[in-house]
């Protein structure tokens, strides 16, 4: 019995998802739990607290001083949305690879 080494695509819907929506990658892979609280803290982190201004074109426009505050806001959510997407791509691989074993 031969063994095949197949290399694993990332998963572009569930990257493109949770770009967009960060936990509808992990929902649309299978993993609800992990979906539902990513999808739960982005809403947290957006709306609730406000943690973006409340208009960007005013920061594009100079009306908004951009101070250490709104740039350690940028860095966190972009930080929580890059992390959101690698683990949809990371859920989406080790899905696949489970199928791929299961198929065998």
């Amino acid at each position: 019995m031969k063994a095949v080494k197949t290399q694993s695509k990332p998963n572009t819907t569930a990257i493109i998802l949770s770009a967009l929506f960060p936990g509808t990658g992990q929902l649309y892979n299978g993993d609800r739990t992990k979906g539902i609280l990513f999808l739960f803290l982005w809403i947290i982190l957006e709306f609730v607290y406000d943690i973006l201004p409340e208009n960007i074109l005013d920061i594009v426009r100079g009306e908004v001083s951009l101070d250490l505050s709104l740039y350690l806001r940028f860095a966190f959510l972009g930080g929580f949305r890059l992390a959101v997407v690698i683990d949809a791509d990371r859920s989406g691989r080790r899905l696949a690879s489970r199928t791929e074993i299961k198929a065998n």
